[in-house]
């Protein structure tokens, strides 16, 4: 589908930026936390999961390739730091995505 609306557009190359994360709320925290304390109980060892406790925000960047029908890029963000859905954090996230594509360094 992606590459139907490149070529009607006559464009070779697209991008797509996906986000995905949240953002944790006392409510939802405490929520987890008690599944926490359901695993511990049940498997006997503490069962952590850190992106679960804590706020997580990842964007993926995709070139694809309509002539050639494949994509051409991929990468993803590394974990943020500060507010995940802080629309400077994401935009940071973003301009990392590309730091080193712009220069040639795939």
């Amino acid at each position: 589908m992606i590459d139907r609306i490149l070529e009607a557009n006559q464009e070779r190359y697209g991008l797509i930026i996906a986000g995905n994360g949240f953002k944790r709320s006392f409510g939802n925290f405490t929520a987890n936390a008690l599944w926490d304390i359901f695993f511990t109980a049940l498997f006997g060892d503490r069962y952590e999961a850190e992106s679960r406790l804590n706020k997580s925000f990842a964007v993926c960047a995709i070139i694809v390739d309509s002539r050639e029908d494949r994509i051409h890029a991929f990468k993803k963000s590394s974990r943020p730091t500060g507010n995940p859905v802080s629309e400077t954090v994401v935009a940071s996230q973003i301009k990392n995505l590309f730091r080193n594509y712009l220069r040639g360094n795939r």
